[in-house]
């Protein structure tokens, strides 16, 4: 598990160390080369905007040129050996001329980066798609490159639980409305919410679940089309048992822990005012005598409310925080999907996740604490210091081995589950280093 923290200011790369391994250009392709003997899966945050559609000659230049710039600018090899103060100062310089260099390709490249993680995504876009482009376009083809983003899934033409946060970019700016003192809410203040927002009151009703009883929400997405498919691929009962719905709203609990001291009571009186109005607004701005009254009754009534802007924030997040839910609870499910017709003992992979930092820690506590599946093998969190995060391998760490491991084991398929258990556990306290080179969970 790798975790970005989604502000490029806070990535910094590492200079003579040698045990720094540099994320996108350095150790892809050690994984790659991994990932030719032994099954290995890469989940990453977000979809893609043309996933699955097929690439015109302007879209496959787009992201040629996008590479040749990504590729550039953290192609530091040349950089290592220098001192992390020359390396900066180098680094920016390099930057900059590359930057020179391709200045009229920018203009070409849509997305914003916003950390490591977007580069990222952009190196390897098309990795993700269609075999025929991942063959034509991808370097590194051994991978099997996934997504974990099922926030980005779409129901077509209906309310979706599982997307809806997408669309709640204009609740953030409506909450901290009540915050500001000689500010008066107007009727354009509501009319900016409701404009181009389809399913508003199912929105608004959504947040209200998410506040006040977020395990419906787990429960509603638990039973959802998408993830009862996902659950249906994971074929073995004992995992099944693991990936329990209570497993999960225990999950939860992390996520909504941070709001139980905060007051949530005008929360629930601006979600009953807002579906009041939702109900009466309409596109034209022609309302009736009778419900001009009930507008400004609304209008009275919010404008008696008053928040901190601290509370406004906490308010936006409750919708945001069962976001992440979705994302962490769709890659638990989709990690422990069974090939068709196989077993769980030759379903042996290595799994790479590459997230925000905090859904890493997230599902670390689902996997050591909740469902105690796992066990932390290496953890560095280096966001202490000045913030700055890096990537380390360390010369005990040698994914070679672990395969060996794992084939020698698959071959043992007479023996007995707990002589596996007692043979794993033997193996753990006899070769610490072995036991570091399964998978780890890594906050940066």
């Amino acid at each position: 598990m790798f975790g970005d923290i989604h502000t490029e200011e806070r990535f910094e790369y590492c200079y003579n160390e040698p045990d720094c391994v540099e994320l996108i250009q350095e150790f892809v392709p050690m994984l790659n080369d991994y990932a030719a003997t032994t099954p290995t899966d890469i989940y990453v945050e977000g979809f893609m905007q043309e996933s699955g559609q097929t690439l015109n000659a302007y879209s496959r230049n787009i992201y040629q040129r996008t590479q040749v710039i990504l590729d550039e600018l953290h192609d530091i090899r040349e950089l290592k050996h220098l001192s992390p103060t020359t390396g900066k100062t180098e680094m920016a310089k390099r930057k900059m001329a590359v930057l020179n260099k391709h200045k009229r390709d920018l203009a070409l490249i849509k997305k914003p980066q916003s950390s490591n993680l977007v580069d990222f995504n952009q190196i390897y876009e098309l990795c993700f798609y269609h075999a025929t482009y991942k063959n034509e376009m991808c370097k590194y083809k051994n991978i099997k490159w996934q997504f974990a983003d099922a926030r980005k899934s779409k129901n077509k033409g209906a309310f979706n639980f599982l997307s809806f946060t997408n669309d709640l970019d204009g609740f953030k700016e409506f909450y901290e409305l009540f915050s500001l003192v000689n500010k008066k809410i107007k009727k354009a203040d509501l009319d900016d919410l409701f404009f181009d927002q389809t399913h508003m009151i199912e929105k608004l009703r959504a947040i209200h679940i998410c506040a006040f009883d977020p395990d419906a929400v787990v429960e509603t997405i638990y039973d959802s089309p998408l993830f009862v498919k996902q659950l249906n691929k994971t074929i073995s009962p004992e995992l099944l048992g693991h990936l329990s719905l209570e497993s999960f709203k225990l999950l939860v609990v992390r996520y909504f822990d941070m709001f139980k001291m905060h007051d949530k009571g005008p929360l629930a009186k601006i979600l009953e005012l807002l579906v009041r109005y939702a109900d009466i607004y309409n596109d034209d701005d022609e309302y009736a005598a009778d419900e001009v009254a009930k507008i400004k009754q609304i209008l009275a009534e919010l404008n008696e409310i008053r928040i901190s802007p601290e509370l406004a924030l906490q308010y936006y997040y409750i919708p945001l925080a069962m976001a992440c839910v979705v994302l962490d609870m769709y890659f638990i499910l989709r990690i422990h999907k069974v090939k068709p017709g196989g077993m769980v003992f030759n379903n042996k992979k290595l799994v790479v996740g590459y997230f925000g930092s905090s859904h890493v820690e997230s599902l670390k506590k689902y996997f050591v604490d909740i469902v105690k599946t796992h066990e932390v093998e290496f953890e560095q969190d280096t966001e202490e210091s000045d913030g700055i995060r890096r990537i380390n391998i360390t010369g005990d760490i040698n994914l070679d081995q672990y395969a060996a491991i794992l084939r020698s084991k698959s071959k043992s398929k007479s023996r007995s589950k707990e002589d596996a258990v007692k043979s794993r556990s033997n193996k753990s306290r006899s070769d610490s280093q072995t036991r570091r080179s399964k998978s780890k969970s890594k906050s940066k």
